[in-house]
C-alpha cells in the first residue's frame, strides 16, 4: 500500500476527526478512501450520462410501442445462440 501525506486546513482536519469520533470512519485513511469511492461512482454516472446523450443524439429514435417490443423479442429469439430456428 502507498503512503500519502495530506496537509489539511485546521477546519478540514477537525471535520475528519469529528467523523472518526462518531464512529462513521475508523481512521482518516478510511475517510479518504470513502471520498475516493464516491468520486469514482460519480465519474461512472457521468460517463453513463455522456453515453446516453451520445446515443440519443445519434439517431431520431423509434417509439417503443407494444408492437415494437413484440417484434424485437421475436428478432432476439431468432438471433440468440441455442434458440430454435424456424
Amino acid at each position: 500500500m502507498t503512503e500519502v501525506l495530506v496537509r489539511l486546513p485546521e477546519e478540514a482536519q477537525s471535520f475528519v476527526e469529528e467523523r472518526i469520533a462518531t464512529g462513521e470512519f475508523a481512521s482518516a485513511s478510511d475517510f479518504l478512501l470513502s471520498l475516493i469511492e464516491s468520486a469514482r461512482k460519480q465519474a461512472a454516472v457521468e460517463r453513463v450520462d455522456q453515453l446516453l446523450l451520445e446515443g440519443l443524439a445519434s439517431s431520431p429514435g423509434e417509439e417503443a410501442t407494444p408492437e415494437w417490443w413484440a417484434k424485437s423479442r421475436e428478432e432476439w429469439k431468432r438471433g440468440r445462440p441455442g434458440a430454435a430456428q424456424p
